[in-house]
């Protein structure tokens, strides 16, 4: 009996803006263009999802909020369906601060989630904002 492994671990931050709602999303670069996606990354070795989440949160933007965990998934690669990656949706709320990306030419922008679910590619964003869509 085959046995499932885990190939790597994903976490993403839906911050919103509490006047309105609004998430924060931010241009990346993959594979030289640029992506809509919120901001998120992959958790290290010996780092506890919540601990990724901050950091990826603080190393994109230099923001800093309490999060809460809200949301699962495994997803097995096409090539292997005992290979698979978990992916974490954290939330938070923007309580303020000047959103510094890590590159100069990178931009950011707050969208609704109707908006963001037709910007972003990322399959995890985009499968989360689908379960969310108002």
């Amino acid at each position: 009996m085959p046995t499932s492994l885990i190939k790597g671990r994903v976490v993403r931050i839906e911050l919103r803006r509490p006047n309105d709602e609004k998430i924060l999303l931010i241009e990346t670069e993959r594979h030289s263009s640029f992506d809509w996606e919120m901001p998120g990354g992959k958790v290290e070795p010996n780092e506890t999802v919540m601990q990724a989440a901050l950091r990826e949160l603080w190393e994109e933007t230099r923001l800093r909020a309490k999060l809460r965990l809200i949301r699962y998934a495994r997803r097995a690669i096409p090539q292997n369906p005992n290979i698979f990656w978990e992916h974490y949706m954290f939330t938070g709320l923007y309580s303020g601060g000047v959103i510094q990306l890590e590159s100069p030419v990178a931009e950011h922008h707050w969208s609704s989630v109707t908006e963001a679910l037709h910007q972003c590619t990322d399959w995890w964003t985009k499968h989360y904002l689908s379960s969310i869509r108002l």
